[in-house]
């Protein structure tokens, strides 16, 4: 579906980068998991086969959900078998202890992040919003970031210190500094118990800013922003959500900072999806004031 191992300039530049951990090979296995997770979900979409079921009644999960995912903790376990995993469907932050054991202290050893399907009730009704989101970290920072968007032909990366590409073209966030002319992203929980503060959070950005768009998948909301689309997000999400996105973001130049100070987990910088807010540099400040107090 995409080169595996493409000779490009955001290759170049992660060779160049400095760090402890060279992020060539991480990139590598990260293409070749993400590439087979994408021919997989793509195949059992076009079967009809999707062996859909309910995590409640908004959420479902899908086969092709835990089928990408076996396949990137398959092939990047082969490769690196004592990195630790999070991962929405079998590694989250709030299973069993013993999976809790798996990802103690996130980010402080080597760690893959991954959401194997980001936006499985778009991808159950054939949207082609869909996202393949997986990251990697270590000392608490994620250094590299990955979004496949299969059903689109787009593959956006970040390094840190190396910048944002997608299919190999750098990436930079919107230059405007106008709010009222900015398009702003959220997303809707599938908890829907409390929608004062949802309504309040849309009721600002219809209020505020141009317009507002919803993609379902806040990997891609994050890489929207990061080429310029959207000059603004914001959302409570989980750390699978947008450890990739966010990266990427931060890499093309936006700017991000919490609304609210809930941190369950205590999740460094890298991982905290409460309350996250990214934009633009130049409505950065203008959407921090406004969404301060949500």
């Amino acid at each position: 579906m995409f080169p595996e191992e493409p000779d490009d300039l955001f290759s170049e530049r992660l060779a160049s980068t400095a760090d402890l951990y060279e992020l060539q090979p991480i990139r590598r296995v990260a293409r070749r998991a993400v590439a087979a997770a994408a021919r997989a979900i793509v195949a059992i979409r076009e079967s009809g086969e999707l062996g859909e079921r309910s995590k409640n009644p908004r959420d479902i999960v899908t086969r092709a959900d835990l089928e990408a995912e076996r396949i990137v903790l398959s092939i990047i376990g082969e490769t690196f078998p004592e990195d630790r995993f999070i991962s929405e469907e079998s590694f989250g932050l709030d299973h069993t202890a013993e999976q809790r054991e798996t990802s103690h202290r996130p980010l402080e050893l080597p760690s893959w992040v991954l959401d194997p399907i980001d936006g499985t009730v778009n991808y159950a009704h054939g949207s082609p919003l869909v996202g393949i989101s997986l990251a990697w970290g270590y000392a608490g920072k994620i250094r590299y970031g990955i979004v496949a968007v299969p059903f689109l032909g787009l593959v956006y990366e970040g390094g840190l210190s190396a910048g944002a590409y997608c299919n190999g073209i750098p990436l930079n966030a919107s230059i405007r500094d106008d709010l009222s002319s900015s398009l702003i992203a959220t997303g809707f929980p599938y908890e829907r118990t409390a929608l004062d503060p949802l309504l309040t959070r849309v009721r600002k950005i219809l209020t505020h800013c141009q317009d507002l768009r919803r993609c379902g998948a806040a990997s891609l909301d994050l890489c929207f922003v990061a080429e310029g689309t959207f000059e603004g997000y914001v959302e409570d999400v989980q750390p699978w959500d947008m450890a990739a996105g966010l990266l990427i973001a931060q890499e093309a130049g936006a700017r991000v900072g919490w609304c609210g100070n809930e941190n369950p987990f205590s999740l460094p910088p890298s991982l905290r999806g409460t309350g996250l807010l990214v934009a633009a540099p130049g409505v950065f400040g203008a959407m921090m004031e406004l969404f301060g107090e949500a």
